[in-house]
């Protein structure tokens, strides 16, 4: 186990390397995965930065809803759709469906409120108003993000309050671009597909470019934070093994 954990910390790799598994058999790496895991106490961590992306997560919609309302026109059946959640018209209304179906019932209902409230106010306002607390709100997650990744990868956390901050911050802005064209892509893609008259064929095509981009986003997602996280040299590839098992899991 030693010997394992030895040859994944110090051999350094091109970053264009791809990902492998140290020569062991997917049972092997399985095995130690799983002790790395419950040693490190990954669910604790995980439980932690999941209450953290809770509270960020109506700022952040805050500026999703307020952004696609200033892109596209508003009113707007685009945007909003209709009130019926039977509907499937409307992107944010689809927004609304998803997080419907993953959320427990009481944190959609503070979700759907805060989505209600966004759309009856100034898509300006709203905007200039939430970009600070969810900035704010959401460089927490990051920061306890990096943190957490510093404890798994045995680093030293050599970054002061300042340096950890605008890290976070800078994550923040990077991984909302992300989420908003990921967003667009995903929730706008079917509203916009009947007014260009594609054929049968060609929206399988289109419906499988929209999967592989947003598949594309979320994977750079997950490789960014593996790579800015911990803090010191780094000792993996670009695109490491476990964004590549942590995209489809997203999806």
């Amino acid at each position: 186990m030693e010997d394992f954990h030895r040859q994944i910390e110090f051999e350094t790799r091109s970053l264009l390397a791809l990902p492998d598994s140290a020569g062991l058999s997917p049972g092997l790496l399985l095995k130690y995965s799983l002790k790395l895991a419950r040693n490190k106490d990954i669910v604790s961590k995980a439980a932690a930065i999941a209450f953290y992306c809770i509270i960020a997560l109506v700022p952040v919609l805050v500026i999703v809803i307020s952004s696609i309302g200033i892109l596209a026109p508003v009113p707007s059946k685009l945007v909003f759709g209709k009130a019926d959640y039977s509907q499937s018209t409307g992107a944010v209304y689809r927004l609304k469906t998803a997080f419907r179906e993953f959320l427990p019932r009481d944190a959609f209902a503070v979700v759907d409120e805060q989505i209600e409230r966004v759309r009856e106010m100034n898509p300006y306002t709203t905007l200039s108003l939430g970009l600070f607390a969810a900035l704010w709100t959401a460089s927490g997650v990051f920061g306890t993000i990096c943190k957490c990744m510093n404890q798994i990868y045995d680093r030293p956390h050599s970054r002061n309050y300042l340096e950890l901050k605008l890290l976070s911050f800078l994550l923040v802005i990077v991984q909302s671009a992300i989420f908003l064209a990921a967003t667009a892509a995903f929730f706008l893609w079917p509203q916009l597909e009947p007014f260009l008259g594609l054929t049968a064929a060609g929206h399988i095509k289109a419906l499988l470019v929209e999967w592989l981009v947003f598949a594309m986003v979320v994977l750079s997602s997950f490789t960014m934070l593996l790579h800015l996280g911990p803090t010191g040299p780094r000792y993996h590839p670009l695109v490491t093994p476990g964004a590549l098992l942590a995209t489809p899991a997203f999806l």
